[in-house]
């Protein structure tokens, strides 16, 4: 793929308005430049938004961390100008950071994605699938989910125990559901993506007990 294919202003217009006959795959590449850890940057030049750190546009992060290198360059702005950029660029790196971790960990999910992944990112990977699975049937686990992925709230909050608690009973109770009604929770062994699958009961406890006795009488030889 040319690098002219990865940009959205000539992929977008390609796509709207006609019927896709074939399978099209457009990557989307995120990449952070660390210009907090620069010992020396150009007086009168500061860099922020998508220059950076470019996140892929699947998360919706870019507006989101833009807003933030901007309330962060107008709290820097207000202490004065002297050695601006140093203090902006460490400023900017604590949102870009959260976000940076949030799109890495959900990119990292899946295993056609080349990366290390740490039992750090593997916990964390099977946390979010805990709670987006209760985010399907629960409110309050998908509102605060949600406020975290759109960095409003840290992503400390889905670990408080009484979040974790709640994930943990929305949880059982739904895999109770689907128990008695037949519905088993099968992953993909390629991909690993998790789907309901129904799993007709054959008979119930009783009707097996009821079918045993009945082969037993069936079964005695009379005198």
């Amino acid at each position: 793929m040319e690098d002219r294919d990865k940009d959205p202003a000539v992929v977008l217009p390609h796509l709207v308005g006609r019927t896709l006959t074939a399978t099209e795959v457009y990557q989307a590449f995120g990449y952070r430049k660390s210009y907090d850890k620069m010992r020396r940057f150009p007086e009168g030049l500061l860099v922020c938004g998508d220059a950076i750190c470019s996140f892929n546009p699947i998360y919706g992060q870019g507006m989101s961390v833009a807003a933030l290198d901007a309330v962060a360059l107008r709290d820097c702005l207000r202490r004065g100008v002297t050695d601006l950029p140093r203090r902006f660029f460490r400023a900017a790196a604590k949102s870009i950071g959260v976000a940076w971790q949030i799109a890495a960990g959900s990119d990292l999910a899946f295993p056609e994605v080349e990366g290390r992944r740490t039992p750090s990112v593997r916990m964390t990977s099977r946390l979010v699938d805990w709670v987006q699975a209760a985010a399907e049937s629960d409110p309050v686990v998908g509102g605060q989910f949600f406020r975290v992925t759109a960095l409003v709230d840290p992503p400390v909050r889905l670990l408080h125990p009484s979040f974790l608690y709640r994930v943990a009973t929305v949880n059982l109770r739904r895999r109770q559901r689907h128990v008695q009604s037949g519905h088993v929770a099968v992953a993909d062994p390629d991909t690993g993506v998790r789907e309901d699958r129904f799993m007709p009961m054959c008979e119930s406890t009783k009707d097996r007990k009821a079918t045993k006795a009945s082969h037993r009488r069936s079964t005695v030889t009379p005198n």
